[in-house]
């Protein structure tokens, strides 16, 4: 990120968890920053395990 080789980053998960205060990463205007659990509400656990449940029948369909 520093050299300029990547226009940006999108990152939720870090060496050391919480992000440390001094981390670079924080000062850098390319990167985002998120927790690993943004996606941890109701509606999105839902979608998961809908679409794991829907992966699932289509081998078992596939397999027979």
């Amino acid at each position: 990120m520093r050299a300029g080789r990547l226009r940006g980053a999108a990152l939720d998960v870090f060496e050391h968890e919480p992000l440390p205060q001094d981390s670079p990463l924080r000062s850098m205007e390319q990167v985002v920053l998120s927790a690993h659990n943004a996606n941890s509400s109701p509606r999105a656990w839902q979608r998961v395990h809908q679409r794991a449940l829907e992966n699932m029948l289509q081998v078992l369909e596939n397999a027979v």
